[in-house]
């Protein structure tokens, strides 16, 4: 389990949203709402894993999405003000500070911004989308159509629903392959949860590979040991050849291995970090992590990534960051959508 740097970082960011309201609601209520906060947050990431009942679970899952939608939305709101206060005293135009130094204009923009981050990020999690490329690797004749998912989250992530969902998907796309990019599990995440995503995906009868993300190391279940009971290849800093393709599976980019051939390879590996320290030529990259634009967890390590979303050619290598199927803790997207990933690969 390592769920306390989550609940040590929500605590950093309550005393920053503290101090970002106006002074005015520097009182008992704003320090019960910042509270109310550090215990939804352990509830989840502590006790949801052992509750049953799925209507508690759904409301200790949503009632934590509405907080940090307003919660975050509080902390954006709050640094705008600061610098629009800045901005005004400085132009010494006092009318427009008083209005933004006002307690009610305060409450008004957070809970005009919070509604529209909502309202389309719990849209956006519940309606995936198919992102399709066509990437070129080889001119050597071959084809192979491929599916991506990463970031499913099974607990306050993803749902039966959404699995569902995702799985009828797949089918309707008729792929060869499915990859699997990390992060199936964390602290959230139930035993009948996982079995009942295994049955989906075995239906899909089509070769499925994994290769694990950051979080599968806060959960207890052994996601390794169920999934190669259910046909589900497990690719640690290993690979496998199927059609003149490499498979391989990195779990972080800078592990060295070893492939005995020349073919082209297709790379999965989580975190979208040192790309280039790849040891594998003429290779597709493709990783997860990031969900995308996602507001606001994904806001504070852009700049870490070697790319937040999208496609991006970084040297020799070709890489492809998807927003992930689900979201870690909340289900909410906004202004990123879950999604599946069809790649046509020419190789």
């Amino acid at each position: 389990m390592n769920s306390l740097p989550y609940i040590f970082i929500y605590i950093a960011a309550a005393l920053i949203f503290y101090f970002m309201a106006p002074q005015k609601w520097h009182n008992k209520p704003m320090l019960l709402f910042c509270l109310l906060g550090f215990l939804d947050l352990s509830a989840l990431l502590l006790l949801l894993r052992y509750i049953e009942n799925v209507f508690l679970r759904n409301l200790l899952i949503y009632s934590s999405t509405i907080y940090f939608g307003i919660f975050g939305s509080g902390i954006v709101v709050g640094i705008f003000r600061f610098l629009f206060i800045y901005i005004a005293i400085r132009l010494k135009h006092h009318r427009l500070a008083q209005l933004a130094q006002s307690s009610k204009m305060w409450l008004l923009m957070v809970f005009l911004f919070s509604s529209i981050c909502l309202g389309f990020g719990i849209y956006n999690f519940a309606h995936p989308i198919i992102k399709e490329y066509d990437i070129s690797l080889a001119d050597n004749g071959n084809e192979m159509k491929i599916a991506f998912i990463s970031d499913l989250h099974l607990g306050a992530g993803m749902s039966e629903h959404l699995a569902d969902l995702m799985t009828d998907m797949l089918k309707e796309n008729a792929c060869d392959l499915l990859l699997i990019g990390g992060d199936v599990i964390d602290a959230t995440s139930r035993r009948e949860e996982l079995d009942y995503l295994c049955q989906k995906l075995k239906s899909l009868d089509i070769d499925i590979f994994y290769t694990s993300g950051n979080h599968e190391k806060d959960s207890f279940i052994d996601i390794t040991k169920i999934f190669e009971q259910a046909d589900i290849s497990c690719l640690y800093d290993d690979y496998i050849n199927i059609g003149n393709l490499n498979i391989v599976g990195l779990t972080a980019a800078d592990k060295q291995i070893e492939i005995a051939n020349d073919d082209p390879s297709l790379v999965i590996t989580h975190i979208p970090r040192n790309i280039k320290n790849i040891n594998v030529e003429r290779c597709l990259v493709i990783s997860g992590h990031t969900h995308g634009y996602q507001f606001p967890s994904s806001t504070f390590y852009v700049a870490a990534n070697d790319c937040q979303y999208g496609y991006k050619q970084i040297e020799d290598k070709q890489l492809i960051v998807s927003s992930g199927i689900s979201a870690w803790g909340f289900r909410s997207k906004f202004p990123s959508r879950s999604e599946i990933l069809i790649i046509k690969l020419k190789y």
